[in-house]
């Protein structure tokens, strides 16, 4: 929907800078880090204590996108629910139907032949009987009643997956990875065969360049391309700590970025050929034919499938592919906050499934707001503020933490130790270069050009809504500089020795192989750069020896007593996702 609302062609050229420029680069940096130190969001930070409060930012964010995010996939079950209802009586899709519209919908022009009424069924469906939507934000209009068994039902579903453990459905993520494709190929075949649509891949394609000079394009872009791979969720780190020290993150960055950006492009084609088909038939211009937001898949693919034979079928096996991706997303936010939950206190992990459900309960809690008729406005509203501008704040301190106090080329020797060789000095360029430029170019402009959310009416929201939305925004940033000034006061010493303290890696950032961490120390010492032995710092003992010097040696010391012994171990290994 971001690609209709920013001039089609146009919208792709910027995800496709971005995509090389900081996804990609970003992707590789979180992977390598959380398979390195085979730590959470939490405990990973003990790469520079300083910076411990982007892990909390992290999960902060996962824990907004998870209370939102699963109303779509209720959504998602509403349709598959009367999908199969369709497949079982034999009966027509709710959305296939048509119906003579009544005069109170000012939205459909009554004077319309009924062939022409019929065309946009689907967005009718998704507006009138899905969101039952009122007119403003703040008027609730009272729960959606469908909908709340639909968002009870996710939640449960969600909890018990969570609870029994992602690996015991392992072996079915072949099925539930490939079964997409299948999917899509089948209506990007139906796609291509309507008429019409050429006119709207035409609009998909071929980029009106004027739009280019739009910063809310490039602002969209990028924010995308975040969201879409996951970066500065604390999620990348939270599953590439449950990956073997030696998996190819190289190669695994290129698989998964090239083909979560190849399936979008894909999947986009799908969209704007039925859009195209919509166009030709209600004879309007393609940007004027459906509402846009988050919805926007809920009103073309439901269309698309009515146009093929056996509609029920496709529809069912649509909806149940997008359950399974929803929960995909899902799954991987929430686990990344009970995993943070779990690490940061230890004593939880034998109740874990207490953890899980006291997590769902939380976020269901705060995701009834969005089940209201007012539902769809309140769920733009949390995607608008909660995850955007922050999401910036996060990546670029990120990148500076990591690139620049801890050192690329540390990074890349890290990265060396588990994949077997050198990666290329592309990386180290675009992490100290284009990622972090571009990152800070964005959010200066984002802000310079900032205006508030606007209904789809055109009007902006309430003035209210807009200060609790900024309020929202700073929930996850403003633990960046809480929890710095207290690292800082936690440890002895002047100023700037406390500053040099709380930079430095401590004794907990390693591998968990005591072998893996003589690699890595041969190869700092091969690369002319300081051990980690040599370089981490104990907090317990500087409070005892109340120096920094001291620390250093002793905790040079224990690093390389325990890489002798082979003691190297983590608590976080202990819990399995």
């Amino acid at each position: 929907y971001k690609c209709y609302d920013n001039g089609g062609g146009a919208f792709l050229v910027p995800y496709l800078i971005f995509l090389f420029i900081a996804g990609m680069p970003l992707y590789f940096l979180e992977l390598s880090l959380g398979q390195f130190s085979s730590q959470g969001p939490f405990g990973v930070w003990n790469v520079s204590r300083i910076f411990v409060g982007l892990g909390y930012a992290m999960v902060m964010i996962s824990f907004l996108c998870s209370v939102y995010y699963n109303v779509i996939v209720a959504w998602i079950l509403h349709y598959l629910f009367f999908s199969l209802k369709a497949l079982v009586t034999n009966d027509y899709l709710p959305w296939e139907k048509c119906q003579e519209p009544e005069v109170e919908f000012d939205n459909i022009n009554s004077t319309l032949p009924l062939k022409k009424t019929c065309e946009d069924m689907s967005q009718r469906y998704w507006k009138e009987q899905v969101l039952q939507e009122t007119d403003d934000i703040a008027d609730f209009g009272g729960i959606q009643y469908e909908l709340l068994v639909c968002f009870i039902i996710a939640w449960i579903m969600i909890c018990l997956i969570l609870i029994k453990g992602v690996k015991s459905s392992g072996k079915i993520t072949y099925f539930t990875a490939l079964f997409p494709y299948c999917v899509i190929a089948c209506l990007l075949w139906r796609g291509l065969t309507l008429k019409g649509a050429s006119v709207g891949l035409k609009y998909y394609l071929a980029p009106k360049w004027e739009k280019l000079l739009e910063p809310e394009v490039w602002n969209n872009a990028a924010s995308q391309i975040f969201y879409s791979l996951g970066l500065g969720f604390g999620s990348l780190t939270t599953l590439a700590s449950y990956s073997p020290f030696k998996n190819n993150t190289v190669r695994m960055t290129l698989i998964v970025t090239c083909v979560n950006c190849a399936t979008s492009i894909v999947a986009g084609i799908v969209i704007f050929a039925v859009i195209g088909s919509l166009a030709t038939a209600l004879d309007k211009p393609v940007e004027e034919v459906v509402s846009s937001g988050p919805g926007l898949a809920f009103v073309v693919y439901p269309d698309a499938v009515t146009k093929m034979p056996f509609a029920a079928v496709w529809s069912s096996l649509f909806f149940f592919m997008l359950l399974n991706l929803g929960f995909g997303s899902q799954i991987a936010m929430v686990e990344t906050v009970i995993t943070a939950v779990v690490d940061r206190i230890p004593s939880l992990l034998r109740h874990k499934w207490m953890v899980c459900v006291a997590v769902c309960l939380s976020m269901f809690i705060f995701g009834l707001p969005m089940i209201s008729r007012s539902g769809i406005y309140w769920l733009n509203f949390m995607d608008f503020y909660s995850c955007s501008y922050s999401l910036f704040v996060i990546c670029f301190v990120e990148v500076i933490a990591l690139v620049y106090v801890y050192g690329g080329d540390r990074i890349l020797t890290q990265i060396q130790a588990m994949v077997g060789y050198r990666p290329c000095f592309w990386w180290l360029f675009t992490w100290r270069v284009t990622a972090p430029i571009s990152i800070f170019g964005i959010f200066v402009v984002n802000m310079w050009f900032y205006q508030p959310m606007e209904y789809p009416q055109g009007h902006v929201i309430p003035l209210w809504t807009e200060r609790l939305g900024w309020v929202l925004a700073m929930t996850s940033v403003i633990m960046i500089p809480a929890l710095a000034i207290v690292e800082i006061v936690k440890v002895p010493g002047s100023f700037l020795e406390r500053l040099d303290i709380v930079t430095k890696p401590n004794e907990e950032y390693r591998p968990q192989s005591h072998s893996d961490f003589k690699l890595v120390e041969e190869l700092f010492e091969q690369n002319d750069l300081p051990k980690l032995s040599e370089l981490a710092v104990s907090t317990s003992q500087i409070n005892e020896e109340g120096s920094v010097a001291g620390a250093n040696s002793i905790a040079a010391v224990e690093l390389g007593s325990i890489a002798e012994s082979g003691s190297l171990k983590s608590s976080h290994s202990d819990s399995s996702v």
